[in-house]
């Protein structure tokens, strides 16, 4: 991502750009330098929009303790909402198998070494505002549609919250995912 400039990218003049950022800001938290360059390059393609889902979990903290903490709680609601939703048990142990190692990595890396990272929507936020984003309210369309799937999936272990602008989607009240809007000042 250091490599990444603008010109790699054509935009007509007449084109509207929107940028979906799913589960890809989190993996250059330990290579700030990428983030920022990544965020410059977007802003230079003046997007209508850019929505982004992230990990709503402090796995960034320097602390083992904090880390591990988060990462029992966060993967405990992960888990749980796979034993409930999927029928198959088959598919539950092959997903399971694919968070070990992000797990692994959390708890046990230091330092450089460690590259699963996250962090909640306020640290997004203060970053974002770095960049003069503003995050902009999701429609009620949206929370209408997600509200509907939520009900498919159970709720009430299913949640829905709302932080500021942001939804927030959780498993029995924690929170795994935040999806929000932005718009470039």
């Amino acid at each position: 991502m250091e490599d990444v400039k603008d010109q790699l990218f054509d935009v007509e003049d007449d084109e509207a750009v929107m940028i979906y950022a799913p589960l890809i800001l989190r993996t250059m938290i330990s290579r700030p330098s990428c983030l920022e360059n990544l965020v410059r390059v977007m802003r230079t393609l003046t997007p209508c929009v850019m929505v982004v889902i992230e990990v709503e979990a402090n796995h960034n903290s320097p602390s083992l303790v904090n880390r591990f903490i988060d990462a029992l709680f966060y993967y405990s609601a992960i888990f749980d909402c796979l034993e409930t939703c999927m029928k198959q048990e088959m598919n539950i142990v092959l997903i399971e198998g694919l968070f070990h190692e992000g797990i692994r990595n959390i708890v046990v890396a230091e330092g450089s070494e460690r590259v699963a990272r996250s962090v909640k929507m306020e640290v997004w936020r203060a970053f974002f505002a770095r960049f003069r984003m503003v995050e902009i309210n999701l429609s009620n369309a949206a929370l209408f549609q997600a509200s509907l799937v939520a009900k498919k999936y159970g709720s009430p272990p299913c949640t829905l919250d709302r932080n500021g602008k942001c939804l927030t989607v959780g498993w029995k009240g924690t929170p795994i995912h935040s999806l929000s809007a932005w718009k470039f000042s």
